[in-house]
């Protein structure tokens, strides 16, 4: 009988020091809860940003001897117009160094070559993330989106591409045949003028201008471009029945004597001044 109550004792002061011990817990997890800040220490902060720092210096120690072989033996195949094996190349120089532009660009070529205009909307795109400066890419994405028939955002890239470099005729061209297509007769105007100043050898850009000068109304404009190609190729017959057509639809005799040059390049200005 002793025994028994000597145990049931023990038993009863074990379930109090449990009891104990478990509210001590809970205390204590209270505690560390309610001290906890709401925001990491700013020298936590810290040292996790110089954590990616050097994480990302060491993705950019990268091995560029087997890049730069890696992308010669690429740009081999995509001059010899091998694009399957070309393009399997520059995948591996990317995978090596995502950010490698010049096989980006190749690889966006051989998409646009190739007609896979989406993918290489993409990589332009991606491109000018990485370098927004350069208005290749922007040309080249121009051409991506024009070959979807995007012509809104293949206007817009043509623009940047024009607008960070405004001496390259071909892109104007590019600019001109897409404002043409969404019959935006005035930009078009201005777009393959301009084209025509960098390069006053495409005399076919005379009848292109003199048709949507004509479109609009601009007469006056339309004889003058007449006129100055005719100084160029006085015995071009198409030319004289442009004109010919011109003065009828202006109201004028097509009797009428041809203008002078000063008076030809003054109504060639005055419209785009």
């Amino acid at each position: 009988m002793i025994w028994f109550l000597i145990f049931i004792c023990l038993v009863s002061l074990l379930s109090i020091f449990l009891k104990n011990y478990r509210k001590e817990l809970s205390n204590r997890k209270l505690r560390v809860f309610a001290n906890k800040p709401a925001f990491e220490p700013i020298s936590k902060l810290i040292n996790q940003g110089q954590q990616r720092r050097e994480e990302g210096i060491k993705r950019r120690n990268l091995d560029y001897k087997k890049i730069n072989n890696t992308f010669d033996k690429a740009d081999l195949f995509y001059a010899q117009d091998n694009f399957k094996e070309a393009e399997k190349t520059f995948v591996e120089v990317l995978t090596l160094n995502p950010e490698h532009l010049d096989a980006n660009n190749k690889l966006g070529l051989i998409y646009l070559k190739t007609n896979r205009f989406s993918k290489a909307e993409a990589v332009f795109k991606q491109l000018i993330t990485l370098e927004p400066r350069n208005p290749v890419y922007y040309s080249n994405l121009g051409l991506a989106f024009y070959n979807q028939n995007k012509l809104l955002d293949a206007k817009d890239a043509y623009d940047k591409s024009i607008m960070l470099d405004p001496k390259k005729a071909n892109r104007l061209l590019s600019l001109g045949k897409v404002c043409q297509e969404l019959k935006y007769w005035k930009p078009a105007i201005n777009a393959y003028s301009k084209a025509l100043e960098l390069n006053p050898k495409n005399f076919e850009l005379y009848f292109v201008i003199t048709d949507l000068l004509i479109r609009v109304q601009a007469f006056e404009e339309a004889m003058a471009f007449i006129n100055t190609y005719l100084n160029h190729n006085p015995y071009d017959q198409k030319a004289k029945d442009v004109l010919r057509e011109i003065k009828i639809k202006a109201g004028t005799s097509p009797l009428m004597g041809s203008k002078s040059l000063d008076s030809d390049q003054k109504g060639q200005n005055q419209l785009f001044e």
